[in-house]
């Protein structure tokens, strides 16, 4: 037989720094009726990890799957489509808007300006977006707005029309009020 040389290595800081963080928050497990119940691991990235070690006497472990969870909101799901189409729609009006208003004018459009002048006519003109809070429009030109600077400043290509096939444009937000 051939002579294995054996090395032992030294820990190094980054290994003893993560023991203390996982020996600073120890998880523990009991058993309670059939189910584990975890105790302790606040804070620290592993958790998992730390889990899996309080796991070993009973011979089981837990593996971290990601997952992607999706919200079925039921009877309100016409709701949340029709604001996701109103955000959608303000959007694409008020970056049309705004570009037909700086070639005429060479001026920008702004926010107040828009939903002084255009966005009252929109919604007599489109009844559907009556059914949506203001919210939802503020944020759509806040977008809109946001978009034109970061492009102004060089962080961004020009502003996109919001596409009902891509993510950006099947989406909203709005405030929580009272």
């Amino acid at each position: 037989m051939a002579n294995v040389n054996k090395k032992i290595i030294s820990k190094g800081k980054a290994t003893e720094e993560k023991e203390k963080k996982s020996s600073k928050s120890p998880v523990t497990v009991e058993v309670v009726d059939g189910i584990f119940v975890f105790h302790g691991g606040k804070g620290g990235h592993n958790i998992t990890e730390r889990k899996n070690k309080a796991l070993e006497p009973y011979g089981k472990c837990i593996y971290n799957y990601g997952l992607l969870l999706e919200l079925i909101p039921g009877d309100q799901t016409s709701r949340i489509n029709q604001n996701i189409g109103n955000s959608r729609y303000v959007h694409n009006n008020y970056l049309a808007e705004r570009i037909k208003y700086y070639d005429e004018h060479r001026e920008t459009l702004s926010i107040d300006q828009y939903k002084k002048e255009f966005l009252p006519k929109l919604k007599e003109e489109k009844e559907f977006l009556k059914r949506t809070d203001k919210f939802v429009y503020q944020n759509a030109c806040q977008n809109v707005d946001t978009a034109y600077q970061n492009f102004f400043s060089g962080k961004a290509g020009f502003p996109n029309f919001a596409s009902s096939r891509k993510p950006n444009g099947n989406s909203f937000t709005t405030n929580y009020t009272n």
